[in-house]
């Protein structure tokens, strides 16, 4: 049987929850965790102790990337996206790396996408980027159901839900839904506030207002978040045949036919991180494939959402920065 060689670089918030993951792991592993902040890696060690999985040979936990093994299997980078780029250099320089999982969003420089793609290119890496709406079950199934109708516009709406950081996880959830990695993705329209937020990741910022785009030629969208109120983040899509309502948070979807009746009303399965990187990762190793969005199709709904980005933060800060402050 295989024993895989598996890393996770970044043991804070989402590191810390692909961790837990593998405490359900099916498949043999060894790991390393890799993090400058002590504390956080001695919470990973006081998990594993008391979440032991059999499957996991053995963890082990380093704060230098130097340390980590010649031959890596799949390597989880879940840091902040200033640093993701370096990261990736010094990792592929140190080590031979087969599979990456890359947090959103991805980096904060134009330059850093066609940089980082020549280089996964030239070390034969394949890499995903973690918007894991695509493994949700519930939009596997509205996939399939979409198929027999036609989207005609999307609008999003909900309070502070983090529209620079978070946007690209909408888009690419249409994508899948609409698009299927075939359709261009644009953001064509910023209305965002004037205003930026100060995010829960030290040197960040956090936007609200509006983005409008086209996933292709038909289908236009909305998405909005609003600067007050404690209102639950909602997607509507606007069929040929009705309306969709999707609300994560109180897990529901229900359909209204063009008539206004409500059709059906489903109950929504969310699973948490937690639940879905240790299938993501057994998937890759065993079979070479998984749910998640290519580097390359991920690339083109990155630029489009921090091209608009990145030219309203400049207009807000009065400044021609080429680094965008999202993360």
């Amino acid at each position: 049987m295989s024993i895989f060689s598996i890393v996770i670089i970044g043991m804070g918030g989402i590191g810390f929850r692909h961790f837990q993951a593998f405490s359900n792991l099916r498949i043999k592993a060894r790991m390393a965790c890799v993090d400058v902040d002590y504390a956080a890696l001695e919470k990973a060690r006081n998990y594993f102790r008391e979440a032991s999985n059999p499957n996991i040979l053995s963890v082990e936990y380093v704060i230098d990337i130097d340390n980590l093994p010649d031959e890596i299997d799949l390597a989880i980078v879940a840091t902040s996206s200033l640093p993701r780029r370096s990261i990736i250099e010094k990792l592929l320089a140190r080590s031979s790396v087969k599979y990456l999982l890359l947090e959103k969003f991805l980096f904060p420089r134009m330059e850093d996408y066609e940089v980082v793609e020549t280089l996964l290119h030239s070390k034969q890496v394949k890499a995903f980027i973690n918007c894991p709406r695509r493994m949700y079950p519930c939009y596997i199934t509205l996939r399939e159901r979409l198929k027999s109708d036609e989207i005609l516009s999307v609008y999003v709406t909900g309070s502070h839900w983090g529209l620079g950081s978070n946007a690209i996880h909408i888009i690419d959830l249409m994508d899948f839904l609409i698009g299927d990695g075939k359709a261009r993705v644009t953001c064509s329209g910023v209305l965002l506030d004037n205003g930026v937020q100060e995010s829960k990741r030290k040197g960040y910022v956090e936007f609200t207002g509006k983005l409008i785009g086209h996933i292709g030629q038909k289908t236009g969208y909305v998405l909005e978040s609003t600067p007050t109120g404690e209102n639950f983040l909602i997607i509507t899509l606007f069929s040929k045949t009705g309306i969709y309502t999707i609300s994560e948070s109180e897990r529901i979807m229900l359909f209204y036919d063009s008539s206004g009746a409500l059709r059906y009303k489903e109950e929504l399965l969310v699973p948490y991180q937690s639940q879905l990187t240790n299938v993501f990762a057994e998937k890759l190793l065993i079979a070479g494939e998984c749910h998640l969005t290519s580097y390359e199709c991920s690339t083109k709904l990155h630029l489009s959402l921090l091209a608009a980005i990145l030219e309203k933060q400049n207009m807000i800060f009065k400044e021609e920065s080429e680094i965008c402050r999202i993360t």
